[in-house]
């Protein structure tokens, strides 16, 4: 049943009105692929050389495999936050002879032909035959592959799992994304030493041959329970029919208060959550939080450049991402918005406040960085009230010109719909108008600059009217040709 459906997958891609663009993505990304692939197998096959100049009083190969080690690690942390797994419509084949299992089987097959399980592949295979093989014995080469063969086949079903998983239960899926994270940022600062244990470990692994086969067994453990797990999710049986459907929801008191700017904004909160590509938007913001601590104590944070770019990104992640396609979100029911009394407007007002909000949760919650490190405090404030009362606007304006569709149900990470060229090099002018302004007042003194620069966030946040009533005005402008580009669907 394989191959009927990898025959009807690749017809669903052919067939899609997107293809050209599909075309240009995959070309793009193997260019890169190959890329990286002839840097890996360079460097692995220089890698015993780099590892006895390197640590010369080390075992080279015990060495290497410890880093080898960490580096799946990593890899898992990078599978998490960018690796695209496959993914399947059920309803079309609920009618046909075609078990359950054989759909799942499917999936999780599938997930095995991604990139990230060949980027090992580049580093393990030209190592062994160079370096394992001549070298050890026999014994050592098989438990060599077992080891890194189940590694790759364990992380990949880990992966796969903590991605469902966040659909399902987001809090408890970030559990070991955040372990992961507070280990590398432990081990980075030196508060643990991670690098000594990974090497005991593998040095066990060669060995004894039931410790290199533990990954293999926790893959077919996540195999096992992948296939059980999807089974309860995409067939859903009727033994709860008559529980209520229980949903996330959003108090809306308080912003009925509000008028219909609170009513949009109560709908804005709803559509981020149950989206999966906006929702996966705040997963990365409320990573990025733990960013500052990579620097915290690094020289680098003693320019003021870096500064200003740390504050603006990690106060303003959010409504980076989110705000650039701020118009878009909407585009598949802006049809409906359009035919009901509903002012634009409001709409972008109701756009603004949550965004506004967004900076303001994001300043918060990193505000101790300031405690810890006082001479970042007044660039964290100052960008802050920048992201609120300038940056914002900035989207406001982008919206009125980006006519891309969208579709919010899709995830986010390698989904460029939607996205142009202004996206990747926004963060460039925001950055530079701070800085520029901190170069031309430092001669007033150090704080100075960040008080120009916050005060003239002040004023346009308290202008927000005004500035908001101009961009409805350019949106009005272009409304019909937008609105008639949101209709097609790519």
């Amino acid at each position: 049943m394989r191959v009927p459906l990898t025959r009807y997958q690749w017809l669903s891609w052919v067939r899609s009105p997107a293809l050209t663009q599909q075309i240009v993505q995959t070309v793009i990304l193997a260019l890169f692929g190959l890329y990286m692939a002839a840097n890996l197998v360079f460097l692995s096959l220089f890698a015993t050389k780099i590892m006895q100049e390197v640590y010369p009083q080390a075992d080279p190969a015990i060495k290497l495999g410890g880093l080898l080690i960490y580096g799946f690690f990593a890899g898992l942390l990078m599978r998490i936050l960018f690796q695209k797994f496959p993914a399947i419509h059920i309803k079309p084949y609920l009618l046909l002879p075609i078990t359950r299992s054989n759909l799942i089987h499917y999936l999780l097959r599938s997930s095995l032909t991604s990139f990230f399980n060949w980027i090992p592949l580049f580093i393990l295979i030209p190592y062994f035959v160079q370096d394992v093989l001549p070298s050890h014995s026999a014994a050592y080469a098989i438990h060599f592959l077992l080891f890194y063969t189940g590694f790759v086949l364990f992380n990949n079903y880990l992966a796969f799992s903590i991605d469902k998983l966040f659909k399902l239960k987001p809090a408890v899926a970030a559990i070991p994304v955040i372990l992961l994270i507070g280990v590398f940022i432990a081990d980075h600062r030196g508060w643990i030493a991670v690098s000594p244990v990974l090497e005991s470990w593998f040095a066990a692994c060669m060995q004894k041959g039931w410790i290199a086969s533990l990954p293999l067994i926790g893959a077919i453990v996540l195999y096992v329970y992948n296939l059980k797990a999807l089974g309860r999710v995409y067939f859903l049986v009727d033994r709860n029919s008559n529980q209520p459907v229980t949903e996330m929801s959003i108090p809306t008191t308080w912003l009925g208060r509000l008028g219909p700017t609170g009513i949009l904004i109560g709908n804005e909160i709803r559509m981020i959550w149950r989206h999966k590509r906006s929702r996966s938007l705040l997963y990365i913001a409320s990573l990025m939080v733990l960013y500052p601590l990579i620097f915290m104590g690094n020289p680098v944070m003693d320019f003021v450049a870096f500064k200003i770019f740390l504050a603006l990104f990690i106060t303003g992640i959010f409504a980076l991402n989110y705000g650039q396609l701020m118009l878009s979100w909407n585009s598949p029911h802006f049809d409906f918005l359009a035919t009901r009394q509903v002012r634009i407007e409001d709409i972008f007002r109701a756009k603004y406040y949550t965004l506004a909000g967004s900076c303001v949760v994001l300043f918060l919650i990193t505000l101790p960085y300031g405690w810890v490190y006082p001479d970042y405090l007044p660039a964290h404030i100052a960008l802050f009230l920048f992201n609120v009362g300038f940056s914002i606007y900035i989207y406001m304006i982008l919206a009125a010109f980006n006519s891309k569709r969208i579709d919010p149900s899709k995830g986010a990470m390698m989904n460029y719909e939607g996205i142009s060229i202004v996206h990747f090099f926004i963060l460039l002018p925001l950055w530079g108008i701070p800085f520029l302004i901190y170069v031309a007042f430092q001669f007033l003194g150090a704080n100075v600059p960040f008080l120009i620069i916050g005060g003239l966030g002040v004023i346009g946040a308290l202008f927000h009217p005004t500035i908001i009533h101009q961009v409805t005005r350019l949106f009005e402008s272009r409304k019909y040709p937008i609105l008639s580009a949101f209709r097609k669907k790519s």
